[in-house]
């Protein structure tokens, strides 16, 4: 019922303190080749791409 009323508080709504965030880039042509990247304006952000994760190995995905 919270849900209909709009009492209900969504992952959105919830604050914690010093949290992060993270934004995933795809390309929007399939199979195409990077050039290069432009890190540019992203002084203290930390940008880590498919060669820092190489040796990380499957990631699970979905609910158990």
């Amino acid at each position: 019922m919270r849900f209909l009323t709009g009492s209900a508080r969504y992952l959105p709504d919830l604050e914690a303190e010093d949290a992060l965030h993270v934004a995933f880039v795809r390309s929007p042509h399939a199979h195409a080749r990077i050039a290069g990247i432009d890190l540019s304006g992203l002084e203290g952000a930390a940008v880590l791409t498919g060669s820092d994760l190489a040796n990380v190995g499957a990631l699970p995905a979905g609910s158990s």
